[in-house]
């Protein structure tokens, strides 16, 4: 059954037609991803979708009683308010259903008819646990916590940085657990563990998700189906990420053959025109005329892709750039402490760790940016570094990007010599926005006009902090290639774990203020990362003095059996609600799959047959979940 339905929904600007005419629906708890290049109309219909915009034509239907919730990328938050505050309010509907359930309690004993006054009472019960349950101010500094705010609670919003208010905005759409969740963007200022966390979350999530977002890792882990946002409409393409890349790259393939036999069919054409009549007569010109039209369109169609030249820049010597002993604090806040890295050649290091561990300030003071409190930091007077902050404050704003951009006519990369309007053109560039005032571009256009630069410097060290923001998944491709084909070395920081998957050879991840090295991409980081971490539950002595003397703490506090020993005071206490959990779940179960064994079902009431079965699935997958729970405890217990 459908949750959402959008029918001949047409939109312009001005003379610019957005869409025209397009249709698509989301069924109950399907996970939909919007995806297009930065400009198609995505954030336009987004904002369509949540009431923002008013279209020109066309119909959206939400489900008869469904709750719609959203997450934009911009935040429109209370300055005063806490993040707790916010959150808590996203589950006002829970609040006003358990205080209605308390006062028809304590209005029980001298109700007049008793029998109404329990059904009241037990329906307002089934409302609350439909809406989450009872313990909502648990669930809300849980989420609050697991989204990196723990800290932060009953601090004013007003006091939070851009990316804090942007979790605290995340953590209210996901407490409210409604029908269908829309969210733009929604892995913007996630470190990479919390991202996976979100997606897990989103992976058990029964209701409905119709996403944008240009992280393709999450896009793969989360989304079961692809809406392609293209010039000529939206295009359906059921399957997950890879499957839909493997998809479009067979249709280019088949494009690009056909459009070299059609190129092959004007050429011959034209070759003929001229030989044999030489376009004398007014219907050869014509034709002559419509073929030069359609040459030059295709010409158009294949500007429309980022195509990077990159050169690897001067030869390098053994050692390339090396950090050691690295102190840095500001004010009482200790930021790096006795930090050490060290780049050879070959090396292509990505740099991971929670938001404010310090990855920028490194990159500062690689750079000679930064001022250090203690440590070295050694260049080779071979490296030449190309480095991409995240404000790039050395253009003027006020001028076009053709003249911003350099001021020289000409660009080298490595022995080939471009004018710059043709370079810049491979960034996508063309006319019309060559003279548009750096001011006026968008996030995206403005990472690919220094992203250009940084490239132009002809640099064997790149640095580049969190090139992938604001690019769209074509530009982010088309950087990829460059990168990986580029033999000078690099350092990035990002969070994007499918660029650096494909671009890194090491990860160098921040971990309680160390700085780790693991060799391989990011997919070989974290099965290392884990088995380390496994290795250390799994042996006592590798606890650090703390958390040792902690858990001797605990034991010490239940003397209890060895076997009970085991486990925390939080962990018996969840075994136990586990087990009520498996209960109620089974029971849900067994009703559902009696519902779909009655056979008045299939003859009068077919319309409900795909709700039940989408229920029982959800509720089987919790099932899974719990008894993989419970086991774990039950092992861990003996």
């Amino acid at each position: 059954m459908n949750v959402l339905n959008v029918q001949n929904l047409s939109m312009s600007f001005g003379t610019d037609v957005i869409f025209d005419d397009v249709d698509f629906a989301v069924d109950d708890g399907e996970r939909v991803a919007l995806m297009g290049p930065n400009g198609i109309g995505k954030t336009t219909l987004f904002r369509i979708l949540i009431g923002r915009y008013e279209a020109d034509a066309g119909k959206i239907a939400l489900r008869n009683g469904a709750r719609l919730s959203h997450l934009s990328q911009e935040t429109h938050l209370d300055p005063g308010a806490t993040p707790r505050e916010i959150v808590g309010e996203a589950v006002r509907p829970l609040r006003e259903a358990i205080a209605a359930y308390e006062k028809l309690s304590a209005e029980i004993e001298h109700a007049d008819d008793l029998d109404a006054a329990i059904r009241r009472q037990d329906e307002m019960r089934q409302r609350i646990e439909s809406l989450g349950g009872w313990d909502w101010e648990r669930r809300v500094d849980e989420v609050l916590a697991r989204l990196g705010l723990a800290e932060h609670l009953d601090a004013k919003i007003r006091y939070l940085s851009g990316g804090q208010r942007r979790r605290v905005a995340l953590a209210g759409v996901l407490i409210e657990s409604p029908d269908l969740l829309l969210m733009d963007e929604p892995t913007n200022h996630l470190d990479p563990d919390t991202v996976e966390w979100l997606e897990g979350w989103l992976r058990q999530f029964s209701g409905a998700l119709l996403l944008i977002t240009h992280d393709r890792y999450f896009l793969e882990q989360v989304a079961e189906r692809i809406i392609e946002v293209a010039p000529d409409g939206l295009h359906s393409h059921p399957g997950t990420y890879e499957e839909f890349v493997d998809r479009k790259e067979h249709r280019a393939e088949v494009r690009r053959k056909t459009k070299q036999r059609k190129q092959k069919l004007l050429d011959d054409e034209l070759d003929w025109l001229d030989r044999g009549v030489k376009a004398r007569g007014r219907a050869s010109k014509d034709r002559h005329k419509e073929i030069e039209l359609a040459k030059k369109q295709q010409r158009l169609l294949d500007e429309r892709q980022v195509d990077i030249p990159i050169s690897n820049g001067p030869s390098m010597g053994a050692h390339v750039l090396s950090a050691r002993g690295i102190y840095k604090s500001y004010g009482d806040r200790q930021v790096l402490e006795d930090v050490s890295i060290s780049i050879v050649p070959g090396d292509k290091l990505g740099i991971l760790g929670p938001n404010g561990c310090g990855k920028s300030t490194l990159l500062d003071i690689l750079m000679g940016r930064e001022r250090l409190n203690a440590g070295v930091v050694e260049k080779s007077e071979e490296t030449k570094i190309g480095y991409l902050s995240q404000s790039d404050m050395t253009m003027d704003p006020d001028k076009s990007v053709f003249d911003a951009f350099s001021e020289s006519d000409y660009v080298w990369i490595g022995d080939t010599r471009y004018h710059k309007r043709k370079y810049l053109e491979r960034f996508l560039f063309g006319k019309k926005l060559l003279k548009t005032p750096v001011k006026m571009l968008s996030g995206g256009q403005l990472r690919r006009l220094r992203l250009a630069r940084v490239i132009a410097q002809n640099a064997n060290l790149l640095i580049l902090d969190e090139p992938t923001n604001d690019l769209d998944i074509e530009s982010l491709r088309a950087l990829e290639e460059a990168l990986v084909d580029y033999k000078g070395c690099i350092v990035v920081v990002s969070h994007d774990r499918y660029f650096l998957n494909r671009v890194c050879n090491s990860i160098c991840a921040f971990e309680d203020g160390d700085l780790v090295r693991y060799y391989g991409d990011y997919d070989d980081y974290r099965e290392q990362r884990d088995q380390k971490l496994e290795a250390r539950r799994a042996s006592p002595t590798a606890l650090p003095t703390d958390e040792k003397e902690a858990e001797d703490d605990e034991l010490d506090e239940e003397p209890e059996n060895e076997q009970n020993k085991k486990l925390s005071w939080k962990e018996k206490r969840r075994l136990e609600e586990l087990e009520h959990e498996i209960m109620e779940a089974e029971a849900q179960k067994d009703a559902l799959e009696a519902e779909l064994a009655d056979p008045d079902l299939y003859a009068n009431r077919s319309d409900e047959i795909a709700e039940l079965n989408t229920k029982l699935r959800d509720v089987t997958a919790r099932l899974e979940g719990l008894y993989g729970e419970w086991e774990g405890l039950e092992m861990r217990r003996g």
